[in-house]
């Protein structure tokens, strides 16, 4: 009896120590089981967050190295784009230069944090604009009086379209719907894209030959009346210095890029931007020249009138009221807008090799 009981008090001490030792062993493992939830929560939190506004992917990685190639890019898109977007602002959606200056500058920069293409071109476009300028026309034809020709109906059609847009498409994005690119045919899209490009020639074909003026007082409206109204007056009412420079710079800027094709080992000249010589160049001759004493349009002065405030909340009353018209508008240019912007993203992606979030 006491030999077993001195075996019993041996082996009691023996079985707290192994069953401290499991109570340790259980809590380290259960401390290692926390620390591994909350790591993996937060890297599916930094994944979400990183897949949502990519630039808090690349901005941590981005290179000092490439500041020289950005700018000498950025330069190069805003020669395009502010012509290109003062011209669709003012001959295709029908207002003032100055929207077309900013709908080029605001998109550009908040693509820049929640886009993922590197080539993607975010400003208005031509055909997308028709078709905001087409809306405005036919409420305009409709609204008689000064309202008609005011050009805040213009701002707030053009309002009501983009705020209807960007809901649209902001909801398309967060879905993820970027695989509808496949539901439509490549004809339809191409056709539809060629229908449009011929719209787009009419327009501008009537201020190349400085038709604008006869233009408002004939106020062809299908495309079919603008034709015949080309076949009518382009030789004949013609201005013919505004007809010598809008086709000489066209000239121009087709030799240009014709030059840089055949010298495109000489990255000097490759990368030089024919658009914005072009603008600099015919500004300077119109100042020197006065061109616009002979009857040619220019731009001018542009005058800033932002009311009482610099930012206004677009859903007010005098945007509202043209709610109804234009939504069928604003599903027409979120679609073809969404559909136009993944396919040109899934070709830079393939052909530059990254990846993109459609």
């Amino acid at each position: 009896m006491d030999l077993d009981r001195s075996r019993h008090e041996e082996r009691t001490p023996l079985l707290d120590r192994v069953t401290a030792r499991d109570d340790e062993y259980s809590s380290d493992r259960s401390s290692v089981l926390e620390f591994s939830k909350r790591d993996l929560n937060q890297s599916t939190l930094v994944k979400r967050v990183k897949y949502y506004i990519p630039s808090f992917a690349w901005i941590p990685s981005y290179s000092t190295t490439f500041i020289g190639g950005d700018l000498l890019a950025g330069l190069t898109v805003a020669s395009i784009l502010i012509p290109q977007s003062i011209s669709y602002a003012t001959s295709l959606a029908k207002i003032s230069p100055l929207a077309g200056l900013f709908s080029s500058a605001f998109p550009a920069i908040v693509y820049a944090f929640l886009g993922t293409s590197r080539q993607l071109n975010v400003a208005p476009e031509a055909a997308l604009s028709l078709l905001v300028g087409q809306a405005i026309s036919d409420i305009r034809f409709d609204t008689h009086g000064e309202d008609g020709a005011s050009e805040a109906l213009g701002i707030a059609v053009s309002t009501i379209i983009t705020f209807q847009v960007g809901l649209i498409t902001f909801l398309l994005g967060f879905f993820r719907l970027g695989f509808i690119d496949v539901v439509l045919s490549r004809a339809l899209l191409r056709g539809f894209i060629s229908a449009v490009a011929v719209v787009i020639l009419v327009e501008q074909m009537i201020p190349m030959f400085g038709l604008v003026a006869l233009q408002k007082i004939v106020k062809p409206e299908t495309t079919i009346e603008k034709i015949l109204f080309l076949l009518e007056n382009a030789f004949t009412k013609l201005n013919p210095v505004t007809t010598m420079i809008s086709f000489s710079a066209l000239g121009v800027l087709l030799v240009l890029r014709n030059i840089k094709n055949s010298f495109k080992k000489y990255w000097f000249i490759y990368r030089v931007p024919e658009v914005l010589i072009v603008v600099i160049v015919s500004t300077f001759l119109s100042a020197e020249f006065r061109w616009d004493n002979d009857g040619v349009d220019i731009l001018g002065s542009v005058s800033i009138n932002a009311g009482h405030s610099f930012l206004q909340i677009p859903l007010q009353s005098s945007t509202l009221k043209y709610l109804r018209r234009t939504t069928s508008t604003a599903v027409m240019i979120s679609v073809v807008g969404f559909l136009d912007s993944i396919v040109a993203a899934k070709q830079n992606a393939a052909r530059f090799g990254h990846s993109i979030s459609p």
